[in-house]
């Protein structure tokens, strides 16, 4: 064995104060354990080791805290075992995907997670969102369709993983997506917290046709 590509993922979109108990439990079971428990007692000889994580693991967006935080945690974890795994000649690298969407499956039960938050929710819940969880959720399934890449060719995606498998000497971390995707999050990434929320603010209202204020007044 040479290389392990290693990928799991779960996304539910939705903001963290709508999500079930069991929706956050899926995405940190799937996304974070998934990754980790599978590897254990694994590499003990050289080759390499290829996890997968996200975009959203480089900088958060709002919508998607949890899974942002177990793709966060994908890439702590990589960068640890990095190090440790050294010493057998395996090397890890991790390539973090931008939207994919289009291409994959990862959205295909919104309609039935959306469903489960609205029918969690108590009542003063339902009153405070109602009109604003409807459209956002929505938007996010219409709007996702339109932004994210429509082939693979499109994006970086193959040629990213045929670098961490066969390249000579391939990079750590590989930012994989549509070439505004590979430069729009390490941007975010780099900004203070009022230049980001501007950016967000932008993105939900102008991109997203989300205006929040509209809502919470």
């Amino acid at each position: 064995l040479w290389a392990l590509i290693n990928n799991a993922g779960v996304c539910i979109y939705g903001e963290y104060d709508w999500l079930t108990i069991d929706q956050c439990e899926r995405q940190v079971k799937v996304n974070l354990f998934g990754t980790i428990l599978k590897l254990l007692g694994s590499f003990n000889f050289a080759g390499r080791l290829i996890n997968i994580g996200s975009v959203s693991g480089i900088s958060a967006i709002p919508g998607v805290a949890v899974y942002s935080a177990t793709k966060y945690g994908v890439n702590g974890f990589s960068d640890a075992l990095r190090y440790e795994l050294k010493k057998f000649g395996v090397k890890v690298i991790m390539i973090n995907p931008g939207d994919f969407s289009r291409l994959t499956k990862i959205l295909d039960q919104h309609e039935a997670n959306t469903e489960q938050m609205w029918n969690n929710m108590d009542s003063q819940q339902q009153m405070i969102y109602e009109e604003y969880f409807k459209e956002y959720q929505n938007e996010i399934f219409t709007k996702s369709k339109l932004t994210g890449a429509s082939r693979f060719e499109d994006t970086s995606f193959l040629r990213d993983i045929e670098e961490a498998v066969y390249g000579v000497n391939p990079r750590n971390t590989i930012i994989s997506g549509t070439l505004s995707c590979r430069y729009f999050f390490p941007f975010l990434s780099i900004l203070t917290t009022n230049s980001k929320h501007f950016i967000l603010d932008f993105f939900l209202k102008y991109v997203l046709r989300l205006d929040v204020k509209k809502y919470f007044k």
